[in-house]
């Protein structure tokens, strides 16, 4: 039988609480944030574009130069997304589509940048 002490179930009770508000958090921002209008793509802390994101708008690819090579940037109607980029391990391409208002993806090694902007939700 476990017997926990009263530090462990303060900690315990600790650990729970910011998993639960932080988890809310996670959720609050993917249920209620604005779907971005445009995203903008920085190379090296330039920004080289700005895209309109439309829903409904035809499938399109952009070539993008960064420090390591090209990256390949997909726009389907109001998301993005990297499809390829010059990278060792790929991490932005797995980061996923992109289209809410706030999010980021991010090449470190490429040193590009793609941030979703839109009006912030107003209470």
């Amino acid at each position: 039988m476990l017997i926990l002490s009263q530090l462990d179930r303060k900690i315990l009770a600790i650990v729970l609480v910011v998993t639960l508000v932080s988890g809310a958090g996670v959720l609050a921002f993917r249920y209620f944030a604005a779907r971005g209008e445009r995203a903008v793509i920085e190379v090296e802390n330039r920004i080289v574009q700005t895209v309109t994101l439309v829903p409904g708008a035809e499938p399109r690819q952009l070539s993008i130069q960064g420090a390591l090579g090209e990256s390949l940037i997909g726009i389907d109607g109001a998301h993005i997304f990297m499809i390829e980029s010059a990278c060792p391990d790929k991490v932005c391409v797995h980061m996923g589509r992109k289209s809410l208002s706030g999010e980021v993806i991010v090449c470190l090694p490429n040193r590009v940048v793609i941030r979703i902007l839109g009006d912030p939700v107003l209470p």
